[in-house]
């Protein structure tokens, strides 16, 4: 069974998304746990899936949320460049993840 609460709490605890209030992060959630429905994925994976898919949609849509910009000064000039965690690799790992649970070619969409 999905344990909603644990996924909300494990994002509030990713680096990526503290600056979000909870209930944001509770919304996106739920709304990520809808849409895994229609995956049918394996009750095994299935709070990981959740919480890779809200983090997928999070980091996309609140891209100053996570450290994707640093400031950095320079003397007496400050300019913002790519952080250290650039990349939205959570799609990624969401397919890996499906990948692992079901047959081959399934989670590629072949």
């Amino acid at each position: 069974m999905m344990d909603l609460k644990a996924i909300v709490e494990r994002i509030q605890g990713n680096r990526d998304f503290r600056k979000l209030d909870e209930v944001t992060i509770t919304q996106y959630a739920e709304e990520a746990s809808e849409i895994i429905k229609q995956y049918e994925v394996p009750l095994v994976a299935l709070n990981r899936a959740v919480y890779l898919y809200a983090c997928y949609m999070l980091f996309s849509d609140f891209p100053n949320s996570a450290n994707k910009y640093k400031t950095v000064k320079v003397e007496d000039a400050t300019y913002t460049r790519f952080g250290d965690s650039p990349n939205n690799n959570y799609w990624t790992s969401f397919f890996n993840t499906l990948g692992r649970v079901w047959p081959t070619g399934l989670a590629s969409g072949v």
